[in-house]
């Protein structure tokens, strides 16, 4: 699986922004290893799909990340904070 780390915090699926790295308008797909660095707080505006979640900054807002790695790994990591 592909592993995911946020460059700047920002929307998880931000249409302005490069949270990620990508590119605006670029986010992790289902089923990817997402990790959301130290110091970056990242922001739900909807409800997304990951394989895993690692948060060491800050995983905000009102919508859920379903996550789903095919039983491979341990899918959440809270080294954060999540509100």
């Amino acid at each position: 699986m592909t592993t995911r780390t946020s460059a700047t915090s920002g929307n998880w699926r931000a249409t302005d922004a490069d949270t990620w790295g990508l590119g605006a308008g670029v986010y992790p797909a289902a089923g990817e290893h997402v990790v959301i660095d130290t110091g970056h707080t990242v922001t739900l505006g909807e409800s997304n799909d990951a394989g895993s979640l690692r948060v060491n900054g800050t995983l905000a807002g009102n919508y859920t990340v379903t996550l789903n790695d095919g039983g491979q790994s341990a899918i959440l990591h809270n080294n954060g904070t999540i509100n």
